[in-house]
C-alpha cells in the first residue's frame, strides 16, 4: 500500500508548479523544493523517513 502512495505522490509532483518538503523530526525545517517536478533545492541532510523512498 505504501508503494502505491509513493507512486501517486510522484505523479502529483508533475502537475504541481511548486512542492516544498518539510520535516519536524528535530526542528521544523524545509529540506527540499521541487518546481514543475524537478528538484531545485535539496538539503545536504535529509530526514531518515524520506531516504531511499525514491520520492526525491
Amino acid at each position: 500500500m505504501l508503494l502505491k502512495g509513493i507512486s501517486n505522490l510522484k505523479e502529483t509532483f508533475q502537475v504541481c508548479d511548486l512542492v516544498a518538503f518539510y520535516d519536524n523530526t528535530e526542528e521544523f525545517r524545509r529540506f527540499a523544493i521541487l518546481k514543475k517536478g524537478k528538484v531545485v533545492r535539496l538539503s545536504h541532510t535529509l530526514p531518515e523517513w524520506i531516504k531511499d523512498k525514491g520520492i526525491i
